[in-house]
């Protein structure tokens, strides 16, 4: 027997342990405010792997800013979505959220709005993250205002954000001597942080970048709008020192200069630009976006099938398939996504820019506690609405947009939740209360409780200001734009054996596992193998294969099997393929369990996204 097989059986005899001790390996909910009267508080009572869940209203006062996770890996979360749940900050020297203990993307705040907030001479005036990489998720930053990422700044950090909104920021300093930079996001030094399918409308910086300014900092820029943003240089997106890589965006009525990257390699694709001349690189263009006010805001794209005059020259023209061009929590494609104001998905090949959702989620959340709102919610139901403007904030905020050469006054708009249910304890026979799927998040779809499963996000490099943690924040892939067609780096130390079959149709290209049985006794053999199927022409050469064993949320990652994101490398011919992974003799383990999962995927060379179909298996174990 390897020394992996061994390990393999000696983390299994662990969670074992676990189940047997009577482990309490379940999350709770936190509910604010029926349970916790400030969002803060909630935080400060949480563990890992636990959900806050911020009922509907407006949050604002003591232990509504300046809100820190202290390196937790927790989930702090609306209920229906960020129209409905709003934190407003309204004071001078404080902001929504910090991160600066080694946070990872495991520390995730989603779907609420943060206006108002103010950090004159320092850094992120909705949310700072430094040496921490924490994912942001369906948030509105609308109104906030600092010296440095009037919306969100993150230093140092590999970040996740995804399908938010950017509205009204600004990034001044009073001093005249002084520079500001990034009015809607600001990133500073080594990392790699990914905006993807992000809205950045009438944000306004004092020196550099008014959408988005990177010094240093090499972010992933995927499927974002940049309209109507304003400062000195680089109205759009500006990049120093920087090589940001921006695939399938719009960058295009941004007053002075568009884009201004230099120093730098930047890789721009398939993204239209208002420049004389298209930006080099594949699929650039420059024609006019055609943007058209819809349901949930100013950047729909025009179209003759909902009676404008002219299609956008930016349907369709895109790198890859909507439907494999996906992020968030859960995750979500841009084929579930509209660019068109009458709710039409978008299918085959991505339109370029953001992409609303068909219409704003509101779900009746059902978590466990009993109360209403406290008094830290002024307001039971909201009655913010978006409206036409290009800033798509609710009606009730001020409408002020930055004037040429001056910055704006401040002032706050889509989208997500889940439905939380009461936590139960593991017994001696447990039975998990969600089968996560595997895919670029590695985000359960539960039907019953929203207990998180660490989500899966791209190893970067460990930036070069450490964290203040004391603990080592695993690091997970980043779900970028998927590149399907390999690449081909040095040989596999790996070669698959070719299993002969008699099916003449070779299956689509993607992973199969095979397991021995589903349940396992002691005694029995347990054997573990992965079919690769590639129907061809394309060979795949040295490409990454990802095998994970989920343990009631404790995750295991191949080869070493170890909490540690890590992946197998192959070589992947067409043909159909197996690839043995572990075979032993089951140990004798103390209790019973069931709903242990196994998920496998290939992933492309970047790691960002899964490539072909991906399969999952569940098994067990009783004496």
């Amino acid at each position: 027997m390897n020394g992996l097989c061994r390990y393999f059986i000696v983390v299994i005899v662990s969670v074992a342990a676990l189940v047997g001790s009577g482990f309490h390996l379940h999350a709770a909910d936190l509910l604010v405010p029926s349970q916790y009267s400030t969002i803060q508080e909630a935080i400060q009572a949480a563990v890992a792997g636990d959900t806050v869940w911020i009922a509907d209203g407006i949050y604002s006062g003591p232990g509504n800013r300046n809100m820190d996770f202290s390196g937790k890996a927790i989930t702090v979360r609306s209920e229906n979505g960020p129209l409905t749940c709003m934190i407003d900050i309204d004071q001078s020297n404080a902001r929504g959220f910090i991160f600066n203990d080694g946070e990872t993307t495991d520390s995730i705040v989603q779907g609420v709005t943060i206006r108002n907030g103010d950090f004159p001479f320092n850094n992120g005036g909705g949310i700072t993250a430094i040496s921490s990489s924490p994912t942001i998720t369906e948030c509105i930053f609308d109104s906030n205002s600092a010296m440095f990422g009037g919306g969100i700044h993150v230093e140092y950090s590999n970040a996740v954000i995804t399908h938010c909104q950017f509205l009204n920021n600004i990034a001044d300093v009073s001093s005249p001597s002084l520079g500001a930079e990034g009015g809607g996001a600001d990133c500073y030094g080594s990392g790699t942080p990914l905006f993807f399918n992000c809205l950045f409308i009438d944000n306004y910086a004092k020196s550099f970048g008014g959408g988005l300014s990177t010094d240093r900092a090499d972010p992933s820029i995927i499927n974002c709008t940049f309209t109507g943003n304003q400062c000195e240089i680089g109205a759009g997106v500006c990049g120093r020192s920087a090589d940001p890589v921006i695939t399938n965006c719009i960058i295009w009525g941004n007053p002075v200069e568009e884009v201004f990257l230099t120093p730098g390699s930047p890789v721009i694709t398939f993204t239209c630009i208002q420049l004389t001349s298209p930006w080099p690189g594949d699929g650039n263009i420059i024609l006019d976006p055609l943007f058209v006010t819809g349901p949930l805001g100013s950047a729909y794209l025009s179209a003759i099938s909902t009676g404008h005059l002219a299609d956008s020259a930016c349907f369709d023209a895109g790198n890859l398939p909507a439907s494999i061009i996906c992020d968030g929590i859960p995750l979500t494609c841009l084929s579930e996504l509209t660019t068109m104001i009458d709710h039409t998905l978008d299918s085959g090949i991505a339109d370029m820019g953001y992409h609303y959702p068909t219409s704003p989620p509101i779900l009746t959340p059902t978590p466990t506690g009993t109360g209403s709102p406290a008094t830290a919610t002024p307001t039971d139901t909201p009655t913010d609405t978006p409206t036409d403007t290009p800033t798509d904030t609710p009606t009730d905020s001020p409408t002020n947009t930055p004037p040429t050469g001056t910055p704006p006054t401040n002032t706050p708009t889509p989208t997500l939740t889940a439905t939380p249910s009461p936590t139960q304890p593991l017994t001696a026979t447990p039975t998990p209360t969600s089968t996560p799927t595997l895919h670029p998040t590695l985000t359960p779809t539960s039907t019953s409780s929203p207990t998180p499963t660490p989500t899966w996000q791209t190893p970067t490099p460990t930036p070069t200001v450490p964290p203040t943690s004391t603990s080592s924040p695993t690091p997970t892939p980043t779900w970028q734009t998927p590149t399907p067609t390999p690449t081909v780096p040095p040989t596999s130390t790996s070669s698959p054996t070719p299993i002969p079959t008699q099916t003449p149709t070779i299956p689509d290209l993607g992973v199969t596992i095979n397991l021995s049985q589903t349940l396992f006794h002691p005694g029995d053999t347990f054997n573990l193998s992965i079919q690769v199927t590639n129907p061809g022409p394309d060979e795949y050469l040295f490409q990454p294969l990802a095998l994970v064993l989920d343990a009631y949320g404790i995750l295991l990652w191949y080869p070493d099997w170890t909490e540690f994101f890590a992946y197998d490398r192959i070589n992947i011919r067409p043909g159909i393929w197996e690839i043995p992974v572990l075979s032993f003799t089951w140990p004798s383990v103390e209790g019973s369990a069931n709903g242990i999962v196994i998920y496998a995927a290939l992933l492309t060379q970047n790691l960002g996204a899964i490539l072909g179909h991906m399969d999952s298996e569940s098994f067990g174990w009783a004496p």
